[in-house]
């Protein structure tokens, strides 16, 4: 279906933006011109100067929306881990950073994925597989009524032998596989 440039591409600080979007432009260009019959996309997506905090000002020196405008872009793709950014106790965030992916697509004319999201199951916020699944559903309905192009979760585990040390704490798991995950200190 498509290529993906880099996973979580970042910078280290926003004086990289202008070197990320010229290595952007040169290898979108590269991998169009052996193969142009797949989607193309960046990989997660920060905003740059568009609001306070590191997920809206350029902190990672990746331009969202300025990579959308690029002609051998075909597609967004953005990332939603609230805990391990810092909002943990501000899950509604999802709503805004949901909101402003799409919209951002829509301005530029192109589909926007969120390619991966997830919540970790610890005491606080998300203290029960009931109250994640009430998150999911809440940012999987807003995706379907701004009209994103989907999601995909990070990620679905199982506990057959051979693929248990393929899981994080992220991982979903069926009721009856759950595991239970040391507290955070």
């Amino acid at each position: 279906m498509a290529w993906e440039l880099m996973n979580e591409p970042r910078g280290v600080s926003a004086a990289d933006r202008e070197l990320l979007l010229e290595w952007t432009v040169e290898m979108s260009r590269f991998v169009k011109s052996i193969d142009s019959n797949h989607l193309l996309a960046l990989g997660e997506g920060f905003f740059f100067k568009r609001g306070r905090g590191h997920l809206y000002d350029g902190t990672y020196g990746i331009d969202f929306e300025a990579v959308l405008k690029l002609r051998s872009i075909d597609f967004g793709t953005f990332h939603f881990y609230p805990q391990t950014w810092g909002y943990e106790h501000h899950l509604q965030i999802g709503r805004r950073w949901i909101s402003d992916h799409i919209a951002a697509g829509k301005r530029a004319g192109k589909p926007v994925l969120l390619e991966e999201f997830g919540l970790k199951l610890r005491a606080g916020s998300v203290d029960s597989p009931d109250t994640r699944d009430r998150w999911y559903r809440r940012w999987l309905n807003l995706i379907r009524q701004r009209n994103g192009a989907g999601a995909l979760l990070w990620m679905l585990g199982c506990d057959d032998p051979d693929l248990k040390s393929f899981r994080d704490e992220y991982t979903l798991f069926s009721t009856s596989e759950l595991p239970t995950f040391p507290a955070e200190s």
